[in-house]
């Protein structure tokens, strides 16, 4: 202990007057990152591209589709799914969006939203389509377990700084008290994305669950008359 109440004592030596500054700055900062990563999310998914910008990617792919033979038009229109939040092939993409206009399915629905964004749990290919179950829990245990150890990390720390604060002199509280609170806001941001990427792995399962039977059958229709 005494080790770190010595190095918390460098720190302050060596940041002098600026400490408070810094901390605004750093405060500043997670700020200004969390919402940079909060609007890049929200820009990127399908309920929230606006009406025309959908209008312009669909009318680009229906021109790519008729024109002559292109061999990267496939790479392109996927490029341009993904402006509007879509990451899955068109291939079968398109099969959602059919599936959700033929069940008024609304385009802000949480849980078509997360599918669209969650290709990584899907076997996809030329032929198959399916729901990854092993992907899916195996992305599910990564997201807590590295939040589990993050977590003993962090709040170790934050709870070791306040609890040294409390008993440390004027010089060392500031500090000790940033330490604590750094480690602590680092904490809920560790936590938050945790719980929206657990959210949106579940969301996706439950759009799949209703949609998948809804594929099976087209594809079947969609053999018996060739």
């Amino acid at each position: 202990m005494n080790e770190f109440l010595q190095w918390v004592k460098n720190i302050r030596e060596s940041i002098g007057e600026t400490l408070l500054v810094s901390m605004g700055a750093a405060i500043g900062s997670v700020i200004s990152w969390i919402y940079t990563k909060v609007r890049y999310r929200r820009e990127r998914q399908f309920a929230t591209a606006s009406s025309k910008t959908k209008c312009e990617v669909f009318y680009q792919i229906g021109r790519l589709e008729s024109s002559d033979p292109n061999p990267q038009a496939e790479n392109i229109i996927n490029t341009l799914l993904q402006g509007i939040g879509i990451m899955i092939p068109w291939r079968w993409s398109q099969y959602v969006l059919y599936y959700a206009r033929e069940k008024g399915v609304a385009e802000n629905n949480i849980e078509l939203n997360a599918f669209l964004k969650s290709p990584q749990q899907m076997n996809i290919d030329q032929d198959e389509f399916s729901w990854n179950e092993s992907e899916y829990w195996s992305c599910i245990v990564r997201v807590w377990v590295v939040m589990l150890i993050f977590s003993a990390v962090l709040l170790s720390i934050s709870l070791k700084a306040l609890n040294l604060a409390t008993k440390s002199n004027d010089a060392q509280y500031t500090p000790l008290l940033f330490i604590a609170f750094i480690s602590f806001v680092c904490w809920f941001i560790l936590f938050l994305g945790s719980v929206m990427q657990d959210s949106r792995l579940r969301n996706a399962k439950r759009f799949n669950a209703q949609f998948s039977p809804w594929l099976e059958q087209k594809l079947c229709q969609k053999q018996s008359t060739m």
